[in-house]
């Protein structure tokens, strides 16, 4: 009777550290992931959200995953790995969006709104016109397309990429992944904002050229409110083919996901 009661604590212990494995993992990811990780969302609120996808994700994880180390020591080291692919994993999903916030950054910066700053409380920083309204843009075209049913699903899906406690965490397999990915979404974002930029270039030569001609006339005081509505106008008629080209740029951040994570095993 007693080598039965053994075995079935042996066995609720090892189920309960998986649990704390598995809500370490979910945590540091929801922590960093976009929309669902936002800086409006209170603590509780994240908390509350991550056992709720434990509770969804525990039953299909196997329990044969990996021997549960006994000492303490041994625990905490499975939990900082866990810990680690939860913060990648949820920083890489991050980079969603920080392409449209690059783009809306340096737009802010070439039309003269890089002196108007504004409080963004998705994010708890700062931040431009141009840059919160790409974002907003981003957020909601994110959401409608099923974005984040998509996160759940990829957040689900590490688990059977990277079992519980079997992740070896070897730099060289995942970090020229992430360099590749940083690459692009640099690129992208210098894309996604360079028909606003060459508009407001033409402007500026323009302008210039006015300024030679007629010397008298001191064009530069319209070149503000001109760079203004340029930007904006341009920014309007683009839109639609932004908010695409993010679609696209959504779905290869969650394909690179899984060669980051099948990196880690």
């Amino acid at each position: 009777m007693s080598t039965v009661l053994e075995s079935i604590a042996g066995l609720a212990s090892g189920q309960v550290q998986l649990a704390g494995l598995a809500m370490i993992r979910i945590a540091s990811m929801v922590v960093l992931l976009p929309v669902l990780g936002s800086q409006s969302l209170p603590a509780q609120a994240k908390i509350g959200l991550a056992f709720a996808l434990l509770l969804c994700v525990f039953p299909t994880l196997p329990r044969d995953t990996a021997a549960m180390p006994d000492s303490v020591p041994g625990f905490l080291g499975l939990a900082l790995r866990e810990a680690a692919i939860g913060m990648i994993a949820g920083w890489t999903f991050g980079l969603i969006f920080q392409v449209m916030e690059f783009a809306g950054a340096v737009i802010d910066m070439q039309a003269g709104f890089s002196m108007v700053e504004l409080f963004d409380p998705t994010t708890g920083e700062s931040t431009h016109l141009f840059g919160q309204f790409l974002g907003i843009a981003a957020t909601v075209t994110f959401l409608a397309g099923g974005g984040h049913t998509h996160l759940v699903a990829a957040l689900a899906e590490s688990f059977r990429s990277i079992p519980l406690a079997t992740a070896q965490m070897e730099i060289a397999s995942f970090l020229p992944a992430i360099s590749a990915l940083v690459a692009r979404s640099i690129l992208l974002g210098i894309q996604l904002c360079g028909p606003i930029l060459m508009a407001l270039l033409m402007l500026t030569l323009t302008m210039a050229v006015i300024s030679r001609i007629m010397p008298s006339m001191n064009a530069w005081l319209v070149v503000m409110p001109l760079q203004i509505l340029t930007a904006c106008a341009v920014t309007a008629l683009s839109l639609p083919i932004l908010l695409g080209t993010f679609r696209g740029w959504q779905d290869d951040v969650f394909r690179a996901a899984d060669t980051i994570l099948a990196g880690m095993r």
